[in-house]
């Protein structure tokens, strides 16, 4: 079987929210969660899964109850030997066993057939054995259909894949072995170090927009927020594509310099054109990375520019410099920003930023609905209301 690795979200198509109480309450995801028979036969089925279970956690769980519903016979393979290896240490095959099997049969419950076995081959007997479905996590899913190719070279039926929900933590990130090794999170996924949040910005504006929008989004978490001096790839007044390209190469680079980031944020502000209007309008572009390879983008509200100062930008001229000198701030790029300076604190750049970064934020809220996949919810609070 495939060997785990690290999650994917938003890509992803399965969710599930972990609680700091007891275990999610699972919900079978998709549509065919009882399309698992083979002909002729009941609806309980023999499932195969494999996985390292190193740090048994909530994620496990999820897996775990995908695999035995309605089956009469589980298959877990737990990897040992090079294909159980890490960059860290792993705990002892039989405790990650143990841990395997008392789940199922003092959390589930389950009762019929329940075979824990070393896996030291990537596929494992999934791919020549008499069984009727695979288990597995979003990120694992190749495997399975990799599985399934071998099974047809050999002339037997493909698997049936389900897959199981990811598991978000505190910080709306999946849980896994590595961060609970790590010490950032629990095994139920409550949060037990700051959520450490890279701004590829060292302008004082910008980080204060970004801290302003993760506090909301994260319901008050600890947060440590780490500004890094990166290059946007981009002109120093761009255009709408070049904007938010630059936001993308801001976060890229972000995450890349800031050791242990869970997220890391690109905001680039930029000009954007009103064809209809004949007018050019200042807007930010934020792209929002994470460790486990997500990415989400969003706009900021736009305000239009005079006539004039949006003449001399066109012309290369940054917009700090053609402002800066009317509004006696030579910093006003770092301060108010010119729209402060034109709406007369009506409206500051940090609020902007703190919006275009709550824009990118949206689909971390409910990925379920835009991944189109239905969300086991636990009983616990939600970061918004801990």
């Amino acid at each position: 079987m495939a060997r785990p690795m690290l999650p994917h979200p938003i890509t992803d198509n399965r969710w599930v929210m972990a609680r700091r109480s007891a275990g999610p309450v699972f919900q079978a995801p998709g549509r065919d969660r009882h399309r698992f028979a083979r002909a002729g036969r009941s609806s309980a089925v023999r499932v195969c899964l494999g996985g390292t279970f190193d740090r048994f956690h909530v994620g496990h769980e999820a897996l775990l109850r995908t695999a035995a519903e309605a089956a009469e016979e589980v298959f877990v393979g737990v990897t040992a030997g090079g294909l159980a290896a890490r960059d860290r240490e792993v705990e002892p095959w039989e405790r990650r066993a143990a841990a395997v099997e008392s789940f199922l049969r003092d959390r589930v419950g389950f009762r019929g057939l329940l075979v824990v076995r070393r896996l030291t081959d990537p596929m494992g007997p999934a791919a020549t054995g008499d069984y009727d479905a695979i288990a597995v996590s979003p990120e694992t899913r190749r495997g399975a259909e990799a599985i399934n190719r071998a099974r047809a070279d050999g002339g037997l039926a493909p698997l049936e894949i389900r897959i199981a929900p990811h598991v978000l933590g505190e910080d709306r990130l999946p849980v896994s072995a590595t961060m609970v090794a790590q010490g950032r999170v629990d095994r139920k996924g409550g949060r037990l170090r700051p959520v450490r949040v890279a701004v590829g910005s060292t302008n004082p504006v910008k980080v204060d927009g970004v801290r302003r929008a993760f506090a909301a989004f994260l319901g008050g978490l600890a947060l440590d927020l780490v500004d890094a001096h990166v290059e946007s790839g981009v002109a120093e007044q761009p255009r709408l594509q070049e904007t938010m390209r630059g936001a993308r190469e801001r976060a890229r680079r972000a995450l890349a310099a800031v050791e242990g980031a869970d997220y890391a944020v690109g905001v680039e502000a930029g000009l954007s054109q009103d064809p209809a209007a004949e007018a050019w309008y200042d807007v930010q572009a934020c792209v929002v990375l994470d460790r486990a390879g997500g990415s989400t983008d969003g706009w900021g509200p736009a305000f239009r520019y005079p006539d004039w100062v949006t003449r001399r930008a066109l012309a290369g001229e940054m917009v700090s410099e053609i402002l800066g000198p009317v509004a006696d701030d030579p910093r006003i790029g770092g301060t108010t920003g010119a729209v402060g300076y034109l709406s007369d604190g009506l409206v500051d750049r940090a609020a902007i930023t703190e919006m275009a970064v709550r824009m990118a934020l949206v689909p971390r809220v409910r990925p379920d609905l835009y991944e189109g996949a239905p969300v086991a919810r636990g009983d616990g609070p939600t970061p918004s209301s801990r």
